[in-house]
């Protein structure tokens, strides 16, 4: 059950909701792009950890896909930035949200890793 993507998708459409519920419009906002800035970055991170255990089990050299991708996870923290200012600037309770949807994505790939084992 914790292994399913759906839960997941579900956790976030509900939090999508409350976020709703809770801070309007303002608040939907904020909690969208945190949940996007922060899924982004995990994705990021996942692939990086693929790219990085084919290559050491291969015994490879970095290719242009592995390139790419250390670029991508490079991006994952001006992302972040860009989101919070953006956050910011809708106002009230998005600044919140936003901060809520990204601990959401990162609290949910943690009990998603101990699920794993």
């Amino acid at each position: 059950m914790l292994r399913d993507p759906r839960m997941y998708i579900t956790v976030a459409a509900v939090a999508l909701i409350v976020a709703l519920i809770v801070g309007r419009a303002n608040g939907l906002a904020g909690m969208a792009i945190g949940l996007i800035c922060a899924t982004f970055g995990a994705v990021a991170l996942w692939m990086l950890i693929i790219a990085i255990g084919s290559a050491v089990s291969k015994g490879g050299s970095a290719g242009r896909g592995t390139i790419f991708i250390v670029i991508v996870v490079f991006l994952k923290l001006p992302l972040l930035v860009a989101g919070n200012m953006l956050s910011k600037r809708i106002g009230e309770a998005a600044p919140g949200c936003f901060l809520a949807g990204v601990v959401l994505v990162y609290s949910a790939l943690v009990v998603w890793a101990v699920a794993r084992n």
